[in-house]
Formats: C-alpha cells, structure tokens, sequence
C-alpha cells in the first residue's frame, strides 16, 4: 500500500513547477486619467451627462434589447398560425411566431421599455387572454417599436 502511495505521489512531484510565478507589476493606479469635470456643474433635463457618447443612429433591421407578450405556447403550428391571424386584424402592433422546439410561441410587440409592454398585456388580458405575460427578448426596430 506504501508503495502505491510513493508511485502516485511521484509523478506530482517530477511534473510540478519550478519557478515561482511573478505578479504584473505594470500597472499603477497613481497613473489613471479622469475625466475633468469642471464646478459648479449644472446639468438640465435634456443635457447628457459628463462623459456619455452622442447616441449613434441604429440602422433598420437591427435589433435592440426590449420586451414582447407572450401569449400562447404550443405544440400545434396550426393553432399558432390562427391566432396570429386573428391578432393581426384586432391588436395594433406587429405579432410573432417563433418556433423554440418542441414548441411554437405566439408573441406580440416590439416595446423598448417594460411599462409600455405592461399597459398592452392589461390590453390583451382585457382581450381575453388571461395568461398574456411579459417577456424580455430582442426586438426589431424596423417594423417602429412601439413608445406609446
């Protein structure tokens, strides 16, 4: 049993290593550069604060982080397709059916923030769909994200 032991423990003993690893050293905090804000600063509503970019314009058919009601989840494309159908012609804004197997998920808006999607799921409750419920996922920007 001895034996087995010293086999075993050889092998972490031939295979380890030899030189001590050295820490980076090459950073120096003492060598940051801030950004200068000068006193008093006044910022109104509309001002964008100290160091934020210019917003860069997003090209059509790019996709942004938002919300979308789910409505239904199921096995059947058919009934899926259906209540598109039916959702196109009495529910303004743009209705998805994504298939994530083995299931189809019927899906509704393109809302940039979670108060907007809230307001159309009591909409869609309202409608009858009682289980509506929010959901964060990408949503397009071309087809106009809906702001109120």
């Amino acid at each position: 049993m001895v034996r087995i032991a010293i086999l075993l423990f050889i092998p972490f003993v031939l295979f380890a290593q030899n030189e001590k690893t050295k820490p980076d050293e090459s950073f120096n905090p003492s060598e940051l550069k801030e950004p200068k804000i000068e006193f008093p600063l006044i910022i109104m509503p509309d001002d964008k604060l100290p160091g934020e970019e210019e917003e860069e314009d997003i090209p059509a058919d790019s996709t942004l982080d938002g919300y979308r009601i789910q409505i239904l989840t199921t096995r059947d494309p058919e009934e899926a397709d259906t209540l598109q159908a039916q959702l196109q012609g009495s529910f303004p804004g743009e209705v998805y059916v994504t298939y994530d197997p083995p299931n189809y998920k019927v899906r509704v808006g393109n809302y940039i923030n979670r108060p907007l999607a809230e307001e159309s799921q009591v909409r869609l409750k309202r409608m009858g769909f009682r289980r509506a419920w929010v959901i964060r996922t990408k949503v397009l920007v071309a087809p106009k994200i809906e702001e109120r």
